[in-house]
C-alpha cells in the first residue's frame, strides 16, 4: 500500500496493469469455481442438476432431429431417458406427468404381489432402491391403507366382543312363561307327539338346559 507521507508517485500504465492483473485473476478464481467436479465428488442434489440439465438438452436436440426425419403430421413423443454415470448413479427421468389411471393400476399390481408373495417392508425398501422403475416403498404403503379404506366401506366387517354377554343369547333365551313351561300346551303336546319327541323338542328348538342354549331346528314328522 501507499504512504501518504512518502513522496513516491504511480504512474498511469502502471497503474493500468494492477487493474488488468486484478481482473484476470478475479476471472481465473471463477473459472475455477465453474468446474465440473467428478460426480463421485458431488451430492446427490448436485447429481439431481446435472441430470435435469442433460435431459433437458435431449429435449430440445430431439424436437429439432425430428423435424428432418418424421413428418410434420407425426407426433413424436419422448417419454423418457435413462442413463447411469460410473456404473453406480441410476437416472430416469419421465417427461410429461404419467396417466393417474396407470400409475393406480401399477400401484395395485404391487401391493397385490407384495402381499401374496409375503414380502418385508424392509425388504422391498432394498429392493425399490436398486430397481428404479419400483415404487417408494411409503408409495406403495398410502395405496395398501387407501385399498383398506375403500374395503371398509364396501365391506362392513362387525366386530364380535367374545368375553362381553351374547345378544342372541338373550334373544333366544326363554323364560318360565314360554310355550314350552306352559302346562297346557305341554299336554297338548305330549297327547299328539308323545313323550319323547316333546323331550326332543325341547333341546332342538331352542331350550337351555344346564347352561347349554340348544340350537333351532325344525322336526319333521
Amino acid at each position: 500500500s501507499l504512504k501518504l507521507e512518502t513522496k513516491a508517485k504511480i504512474s498511469g500504465p502502471l497503474l493500468f496493469g494492477l487493474q488488468l492483473d486484478s481482473v484476470r485473476k478475479a476471472r481465473e478464481t471463477r473459472k475455477r469455481g465453474n468446474l465440473i467436479k467428478p460426480a463421485i465428488d458431488c451430492i446427490p442434489l448436485t447429481l439431481e442438476k446435472c441430470a435435469k440439465k442433460i435431459t433437458t438438452r435431449i429435449q430440445f436436440n430431439f424436437k429439432n432431429d425430428v423435424k428432418g426425419v418424421y413428418h410434420q403430421s407425426d407426433q413424436v413423443i419422448l417419454k423418457n431417458v435413462e442413463f447411469s454415470v460410473n456404473e453406480m448413479n441410476y437416472f430416469q427421468v419421465n417427461y410429461g406427468s404419467e396417466s393417474e389411471i396407470n400409475k393406480t393400476y401399477k400401484f395395485h399390481s404391487v401391493v397385490k404381489a407384495v402381499d401374496q408373495g409375503q414380502i418385508p417392508r424392509d425388504s422391498y425398501r432394498e429392493l425399490a432402491a436398486v430397481e428404479a422403475h419400483l415404487p417408494r416403498e411409503n408409495s406403495v404403503s398410502n395405496e395398501r391403507i387407501a385399498i383398506t379404506n375403500s374395503m371398509n366401506q364396501l365391506v362392513k366387517v362387525l366386530l364380535i366382543d367374545m368375553n362381553g354377554k351374547d345378544k342372541s343369547k338373550e334373544t333366544f333365551e326363554f323364560n318360565d312363561e314360554s310355550e314350552f313351561t306352559n302346562p297346557e300346551i305341554t299336554q297338548e303336546v305330549i297327547d299328539t307327539m308323545g313323550v319323547g319327541v316333546y323331550q326332543s323338542s325341547l333341546k332342538n328348538n331352542g331350550l337351555e338346559m344346564a347352561g347349554i342354549l340348544w340350537k333351532i331346528s325344525i322336526i319333521v314328522l
